[in-house]
């Protein structure tokens, strides 16, 4: 038998199988094996129109849009007039960014085919990416004639009314999108930043979850996230947000200023800067960048970095109204004062509507002793966006002293510091003597002190406790304003508060007797202005090497202190003890003088007319006035300023000079 009765011939494989493998492959991603057919088949029929069609196609998924182009080329070579050719050309322009070409490609596919909705759709779409909105819609629209149930097409079309303005429509369409494609990611997480802009920000972050959810790395879901959580006041998870990006995209420049602005009001200046710095680094002229770094450098208390900074923005937009209020505070800070009112007025005339300029120009007014028109701004306090302050609802009207006061109640309510409320509780007796009753909720700290030195009248509660019923009621620090106070006629008595006989008679026993000065370098830490009223300890060494007795009045002492304070052997720490103002009080009382910097046992002091010695920065607070050693609120205070920003060597020195020519009694 002949060997060829066992030769095993294969038949060949008919061009349609290989045709439907090709595809078959294509469609289940497996690109390059499909192209392998495809060149296979170009062999065999080297005019075929599909064969071609299809490894352009290959072609597009590979992301190589030049050899695209010359598939669908070679396509069109033998079919001019194929619309699906014209549209996939379209489509590698498109990918090559060349929008202008891809385009008129586009256009030339639906000429051939008025039918071909893939041609429309993308029509659509390019004139959306080229920033042409109204042509974009009407677009959109002819794609939807076509198929009015496309989900992408809805979605594309809402971008384009976003991109107008018109968000109701937007978010309706973006909802019809969702209906009909509910895994349509880009639909929820445009959506999202819709409802982000109308600062509807629970929707936003909603659909932006729902966007990530099926699509985690989606970049439009990314990026608006940590916005949306910033809206919302969720810095942390916002940061945390913003990293997630940065590790995709760690030269993404808004993120990262966006980075630097969250720090800045969570009140880390220092790990903000790094942030702005590199927003910088890689976009050198990104304007919210360098203004985050300047706002970064106010907090940290350097206004001359502050200053450079948005003199350089002003630079280059002499009209940024922001800007020239932000260089006005910094101005304001270097005690540039006049300078600074200049920048701050100029910056309200661009844009009115700056509740923290208009308080700042208040603040300024009253620090020069312009009290009527100081106090009448310092109400912009309630609108100040930095500020907690917001004004209290109370079910009975405010007193604004134009009405009499006669067989009347009015609650007072206590606002801002300990020392602001022992300042203003002056005022209090005047209305006293004007009202039936005056109802003045105050700290806890202070209740029992200012309930003993407040009697008559005056019912003294701390917020929270149930009073009787009130007629009218006034915020503390809007007291002034509604009395027209002036500083011609600020009541200064020269004591309203004083010592409780038996908590005195209890520190004299602690204490003991002989002469002592009492002392406070440092107040609450978490103070806004905290950086420039507070000295540490070991600065105050000349002081307490005077060889005098000192008491500390201050309740804490800073981890930082804590060395200097045990190894001064003239310095009592008694400020544990203190329960509440009482003591203070009482311990304040056996001191023949109080030297403090700016907190609330100045105004203690002062309140009880002890001789008290106040050191001030270069910028004070605004009560302390200008250019001057007493003040107009206590008759007993001396005031020791610095000379220049942070000379607090130079004041001391001054008090020590001071108190050496203060002779000690008996």
């Amino acid at each position: 038998m002949s060997a060829n009765m066992y030769r095993v011939t294969t038949a060949p494989v008919p061009a349609a199988q290989l045709f439907a493998e090709a595809h078959f492959l294509l469609t289940s991603g497996r690109v390059e094996q499909a192209e392998a057919i495809y060149k296979q088949l170009l062999k065999l029929r080297p005019r075929h129109l599909e064969t071609l069609r299809q490894l352009g196609i290959c072609r597009l998924r590979r992301g190589d849009y030049a050899g695209a182009i010359k598939r669908f080329d070679e396509a069109l070579k033998i079919d001019p007039r194929s619309p699906v050719e014209h549209a996939f050309r379209g489509h590698a322009l498109w990918g090559m960014g060349r929008l202008p070409e891809a385009l008129r490609n586009y256009e030339r596919a639906i000429a051939l085919d008025r039918r071909l909705f893939d041609a429309h759709f993308h029509r659509a779409a390019a004139l959306e990416q080229m920033g042409r909105p109204g042509d974009a819609l009407a677009a959109y629209d002819e794609a939807l004639a076509l198929e009015p149930q496309h989900a992408r097409t809805h979605s594309g079309r809402a971008n384009v009314l976003a991109a107008m303005g018109r968000c109701d429509e937007a978010i309706a369409g973006y909802l019809r999108a969702r209906a009909l494609e509910p895994n349509l990611a880009d639909a929820h997480a445009n959506l999202g930043a819709t409802l982000l802009y109308l600062n509807r920000f629970e929707e936003a972050l909603a659909a932006i979850e729902q966007a990530l959810g099926l699509q985690p790395a989606h970049p439009g879901a990314l990026a608006t996230r940590p916005r949306a959580l910033e809206a919302l006041g969720r810095d942390q998870d916002a940061l945390a947000a913003l990293d997630m990006v940065l590790s995709r995209h760690a030269d993404d420049a808004e993120s990262w200023q966006l980075r630097g602005r969250i720090l800045v009001r969570m009140q880390r200046a220092t790990d903000a800067l790094p942030c702005f710095d590199r927003a910088l680094a890689l976009a050198p002229s990104h304007r919210d960048a360098a203004f985050g770094r300047g706002l970064a450098f106010a907090q940290l208390g350097r206004p001359e970095e502050v200053l450079e900074i948005f003199d350089g923005l002003l630079r280059e937009q002499a009209d940024d109204a922001l800007a020239l209020v932000n260089r006005g505070y910094a101005q304001i800070q270097l005690g540039d004062f006049d300078e600074g009112r200049e920048s701050i007025e100029r910056g309200l005339a661009l844009k009115p509507d700056q509740p923290r300029a208009r308080f700042q120009l208040a603040l300024l007014d009253l620090t020069q002793g312009n009290f009527e028109k100081g106090f009448e701004g310092y109400e912009w306090r309630w609108l100040d966006p930095q500020s907690d302050l917001r004004p209290p609802v109370l079910p009975v009207p405010r007193w604004s002293g134009s009405d009499s006061l006669a067989g009347r109640t009015i609650l007072i309510h206590a606002e801002q510091g300990l020392g602001d409320t022992i300042q203003f509780s002056r005022f209090i007796p005047v209305l006293a003597s004007a009202a039936a009753r005056v109802v003045y909720a105050v700290p806890a700290p202070l209740c029992a002190l200012l309930r003993r030195c407040l009697p008559g009248p005056i019912e003294t509660i701390i917020p929270g406790d149930a009073f009787s019923a009130v007629d009218l009621h006034c915020p503390l620090l809007s007291l002034p304003l509604a009395l027209g106070t002036t500083l011609a006629t600020l009541p200064a008595p020269q004591h309203y508060l004083w010592p409780d006989p038996e908590r005195r008679a209890a520190w004299q026993q602690r204490l003991g007797a002989g002469p002592m000065i009492g002392l406070v370098w440092s107040g609450s830490p978490t103070h806004a202005n905290d950086r420039n009223r507070s000295i540490s300890l070991s600065r105050l060494a000349p002081l307490l090497a005077t060889g005098r007795r000192f008491v500390a009045l201050q309740e804490q002492v800073r981890p930082s202190d804590l060395a200097a304070a045990n190894s001064m052997p003239g310095l009592d720490l008694v400020g544990d003890d203190f329960e509440d103002f009482e003591d203070t009080a009482a311990a304040a009382s056996l001191c023949d003088l109080v030297i403090t910097v700016d907190t609330s046992v100045a105004h203690l002091a002062g309140a009880m007319g002890k001789p008290v010695w106040l050191l001030l920065p270069f910028v004070p607070d605004w009560r302390w006035l200008l250019d001057r050693t007493d003040s107009p609120w206590y008759p007993s205070m001396r005031i020791f300023r610095q000379s220049k920003r942070g000379d607090w060597d130079g004041v001391i020195a001054r008090v020590v000079a001071a108190l050496h020519s203060h002779a000690p009694p008996d």
